[in-house]
């Protein structure tokens, strides 16, 4: 790692409405390495917990049907029709 390394996180996805309508914040912490690397170690870990999880419901040996893993698009319907998407389709 780098001793300029750089770690920008935080709501914020560079669009224009992140930019001009949402609330979203951006930090960014440069030259911090020994922060850098931590915070990439994180990353890796989560992402491999979520991959594992996965790959064992795709075996079928998930520990159980409500895990809240899904390896298809079903886990979106309720936030696109259901209960929880409704505060999505208040703000226009």
């Amino acid at each position: 790692m780098e001793d300029n390394a750089t770690v920008i996180t935080g709501s914020h996805n560079l669009g224009y409405k992140a930019s001009y309508e949402n609330d979203e914040n951006l930090v960014i912490v440069e030259g911090d390495k020994t922060f850098a690397a931590a915070y990439a170690v994180h990353m890796l870990d989560v992402f491999d917990h979520y991959k594992f999880r996965a790959w064992r419901r795709t075996i079928g040996k998930g520990p159980s049907d409500d895990d809240g893993i899904s390896v298809d698009d079903k886990w979106l319907k309720p936030y696109a029709d259901g209960k929880k998407g409704a505060i999505a389709r208040y703000f226009p």
